[in-house]
Protein backbone atom coordinates (compact mmCIF):
# COMPACT_ATOMS: atom_id res chain seq x y z
CA UNK A 1 0.00 0.00 0.00
CA UNK A 2 1.40 3.36 -1.06
CA UNK A 3 1.29 6.22 1.44
CA UNK A 4 0.26 9.45 -0.28
CA UNK A 5 1.71 12.71 0.99
CA UNK A 6 -1.19 15.15 1.45
CA UNK A 7 -1.60 18.67 2.79
CA UNK A 8 -3.77 17.24 5.59
CA UNK A 9 -0.99 14.94 6.83
CA UNK A 10 1.56 17.77 6.67
CA UNK A 11 -0.82 20.10 8.52
CA UNK A 12 -1.51 17.50 11.21
CA UNK A 13 2.21 17.17 11.90
CA UNK A 14 2.73 20.95 11.89
CA UNK A 15 -0.16 21.41 14.34
CA UNK A 16 1.40 18.79 16.59
CA UNK A 17 4.66 20.79 16.55
CA UNK A 18 2.78 24.01 17.28
CA UNK A 19 3.38 25.61 13.88
CA UNK A 20 0.30 24.78 11.84
CA UNK A 21 -2.60 26.83 10.50
CA UNK A 22 -4.44 26.46 13.81
CA UNK A 23 -1.66 28.37 15.56
CA UNK A 24 -1.20 30.79 12.65
CA UNK A 25 -4.86 31.79 12.93
CA UNK A 26 -4.65 32.29 16.70
CA UNK A 27 -1.99 34.90 17.42
CA UNK A 28 -1.77 33.99 21.11
CA UNK A 29 -1.04 30.34 20.23
CA UNK A 30 1.48 31.41 17.58
CA UNK A 31 3.35 33.62 20.04
CA UNK A 32 3.33 30.86 22.67
CA UNK A 33 4.76 28.42 20.12
CA UNK A 34 7.67 30.79 19.48
CA UNK A 35 8.20 31.42 23.20
CA UNK A 36 8.28 27.68 23.85
CA UNK A 37 10.56 26.95 20.89
CA UNK A 38 13.15 29.51 21.99
CA UNK A 39 12.48 29.07 25.74
CA UNK A 40 11.72 32.78 26.14
CA UNK A 41 10.58 34.68 29.18
CA UNK A 42 9.73 38.35 28.96
CA UNK A 43 9.85 40.54 32.05
CA UNK A 44 9.46 44.19 32.92
CA UNK A 45 10.93 43.70 36.39
CA UNK A 46 14.16 45.69 36.36
CA UNK A 47 15.44 43.89 39.44
CA UNK A 48 15.71 40.62 37.49
CA UNK A 49 18.89 39.80 35.60
CA UNK A 50 18.14 39.28 31.93
CA UNK A 51 19.99 38.07 28.85
CA UNK A 52 18.82 41.02 26.76
CA UNK A 53 17.38 44.43 27.62
CA UNK A 54 15.18 46.84 25.67
CA UNK A 55 14.20 50.08 27.36
CA UNK A 56 13.64 53.77 26.80
CA UNK A 57 15.93 56.54 28.02
CA UNK A 58 15.61 60.30 27.73
CA UNK A 59 18.30 62.65 26.51
CA UNK A 60 19.22 65.78 28.48
CA UNK A 61 17.00 67.83 26.18
CA UNK A 62 13.97 65.52 26.57
CA UNK A 63 14.14 63.30 23.48
CA UNK A 64 13.49 59.57 23.75
CA UNK A 65 16.11 57.04 22.79
CA UNK A 66 15.80 53.27 22.90
CA UNK A 67 18.48 50.98 24.23
CA UNK A 68 18.73 47.33 23.14
CA UNK A 69 21.70 45.54 24.64
CA UNK A 70 23.06 42.39 26.25
CA UNK A 71 24.96 44.41 28.85
CA UNK A 72 23.48 47.52 30.46
CA UNK A 73 26.88 48.35 31.95
CA UNK A 74 28.56 48.59 28.55
CA UNK A 75 26.31 50.33 26.03
CA UNK A 76 27.77 50.92 22.60
CA UNK A 77 26.25 54.10 21.15
CA UNK A 78 26.75 52.86 17.57
CA UNK A 79 25.09 49.45 18.04
CA UNK A 80 22.80 49.60 21.07
CA UNK A 81 21.02 52.96 20.75
CA UNK A 82 18.02 53.57 18.47
CA UNK A 83 16.10 56.75 17.69
CA UNK A 84 12.85 54.99 16.81
CA UNK A 85 10.99 52.19 18.55
CA UNK A 86 9.98 50.89 15.10
CA UNK A 87 13.51 49.47 14.80
CA UNK A 88 13.23 47.43 17.98
CA UNK A 89 11.20 44.55 16.48
CA UNK A 90 14.04 43.68 14.13
CA UNK A 91 16.56 43.97 16.95
CA UNK A 92 14.47 41.69 19.17
CA UNK A 93 13.97 39.18 16.36
CA UNK A 94 17.72 39.05 15.64
CA UNK A 95 18.54 38.57 19.32
CA UNK A 96 16.06 35.70 19.63
CA UNK A 97 17.29 33.99 16.44
CA UNK A 98 20.89 34.18 17.63
CA UNK A 99 20.09 32.99 21.16
CA UNK A 100 21.09 29.61 22.49
CA UNK A 101 18.45 26.97 21.74
CA UNK A 102 19.36 24.71 24.65
CA UNK A 103 15.99 23.98 26.27
CA UNK A 104 17.46 24.09 29.77
CA UNK A 105 18.69 27.66 29.28
CA UNK A 106 15.85 30.12 29.50
CA UNK A 107 16.34 33.27 27.45
CA UNK A 108 15.08 36.07 29.71
CA UNK A 109 14.37 39.36 27.98
CA UNK A 110 13.70 42.59 29.85
CA UNK A 111 11.42 45.01 28.02
CA UNK A 112 10.32 48.09 29.92
CA UNK A 113 6.99 48.20 28.05
CA UNK A 114 5.62 44.66 27.67
CA UNK A 115 2.66 46.05 25.73
CA UNK A 116 4.84 47.47 22.94
CA UNK A 117 3.60 46.32 19.54
CA UNK A 118 7.09 45.48 18.29
CA UNK A 119 7.16 42.42 20.59
CA UNK A 120 4.16 40.76 18.96
CA UNK A 121 5.40 41.78 15.50
CA UNK A 122 8.82 40.21 16.09
CA UNK A 123 7.42 37.00 17.58
CA UNK A 124 4.87 36.57 14.80
CA UNK A 125 7.56 37.06 12.14
CA UNK A 126 9.62 34.39 13.90
CA UNK A 127 6.55 32.13 13.89
CA UNK A 128 6.16 32.50 10.11
CA UNK A 129 9.86 31.76 9.55
CA UNK A 130 9.74 28.72 11.81
CA UNK A 131 6.55 27.50 10.15
CA UNK A 132 8.34 27.38 6.78
CA UNK A 133 11.34 25.61 8.33
CA UNK A 134 9.18 23.04 10.11
CA UNK A 135 7.11 22.40 6.98
CA UNK A 136 10.28 21.44 5.10
CA UNK A 137 11.40 19.21 7.97
CA UNK A 138 7.96 17.54 8.19
CA UNK A 139 7.85 16.87 4.45
CA UNK A 140 11.35 15.37 4.46
CA UNK A 141 10.46 13.19 7.47
CA UNK A 142 7.28 11.96 5.79
CA UNK A 143 9.21 11.11 2.62
CA UNK A 144 11.69 9.16 4.75
CA UNK A 145 8.74 7.30 6.29
CA UNK A 146 7.67 6.13 2.82
CA UNK A 147 5.13 8.74 1.82
CA UNK A 148 5.12 9.65 -1.87
CA UNK A 149 4.04 12.86 -3.53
Amino acid sequence: MELKLTDEIIEERLDHLGFGHKQYNDVKQALNSVKNHYNLKFTDDSSEKADFYIYEESTADGYSLYIATNDTNSIDINYDVYYYDSELGTVLEEHIKSSNLVKDNQNKIFISDLDASFIEDALFQLFVNLQFEFEEIVINKLLEEGYRE
